[in-house]
C-alpha cells in the first residue's frame, strides 16, 4: 500500500475517532438517556473543564479560552478546603497582544 492511502486512512480512522464522543452524546439525546439535567450530564460525560478569561487592562478586550488542565488543580484546591466546585471560572487580568505592540 503507498504511503498516500496509509496517510489517507489514519486520517479516515482519526476522523471517526474523533467524532465518536459526540455520536455518543447524540444517540443519549435522542434516546432521552440524559436524564432531567441534559446540559450537566452531558458535562459529565465530555469532561470537566473551566472557561478563562482575559481581561485587558488597556483597551478592555476579552479574550476566552478553555483548559481542562487547570480544573484538575481547582478542584484538587476546593476539595481541600472542603468546598465542592460547580462550574470553575477565572479571569486573569493583564496586557492584550495589540496593546503590547
Amino acid at each position: 500500500m503507498s504511503t498516500v492511502r496509509v496517510v489517507f486512512w489514519l486520517r479516515l480512522v482519526t476522523l471517526v475517532a474523533l467524532c465518536l464522543p459526540a455520536l455518543e452524546l447524540a444517540w443519549r439525546w435522542y434516546s432521552d438517556d440524559l436524564g432531567a439535567r441534559p446540559v450537566t450530564e452531558a458535562t459529565h460525560i465530555t469532561g470537566d473543564w473551566a472557561v478563562v478569561f482575559l481581561l485587558c487592562e488597556k483597551c478592555g478586550a476579552v479574550g476566552e479560552a478553555a483548559s481542562g488542565a487547570v480544573v484538575e488543580s481547582l478542584n484538587a484546591a476546593a476539595k481541600s478546603a472542603g468546598f465542592t466546585p460547580k462550574s470553575p471560572v477565572i479571569e486573569i487580568t493583564g496586557v492584550c497582544a495589540h496593546c503590547r505592540d
